[in-house]
């Protein structure tokens, strides 16, 4: 058989981590009450994997020990998932209902 190679293809298989954030407790409060969201993935667990956030209203929580909401988190190696406690910034003034989402 002889011919001339036009061009090739390189078929590589495997799995893409898959990342989901859930609410475990969609309320907080400026009196103390946290919220917790989820990050969790599934797939390979042998190497560790950064999970882009992206919030809004960002500026209306912290996480519970006052920093402020992080831009991504690292799920190491063997860890599936991460939890995250928000607080709701006690600012003193009388508001209505206000509203973070995260997205990954």
């Amino acid at each position: 058989m002889s011919g001339e190679l036009m061009g090739w293809t390189l078929d590589v298989f495997g799995t893409q981590p898959g990342v989901s954030v859930s609410v475990l407790d969609g309320s907080a409060s400026e009196a103390g009450d946290l919220a917790e969201v989820a990050i969790e993935r599934s797939g390979d667990l042998s190497k560790p994997l950064t999970v882009e956030l992206n919030w809004t209203n960002a500026q209306e929580a912290t996480l519970s020990d006052g920093s402020p909401l992080p831009s991504s988190v690292v799920l190491a190696a063997g860890k599936a998932s991460v939890s995250l406690s928000l607080a709701a910034i006690a600012d003193g003034l009388e508001e209505p209902t206000e509203f973070v989402s995260v997205s990954s």
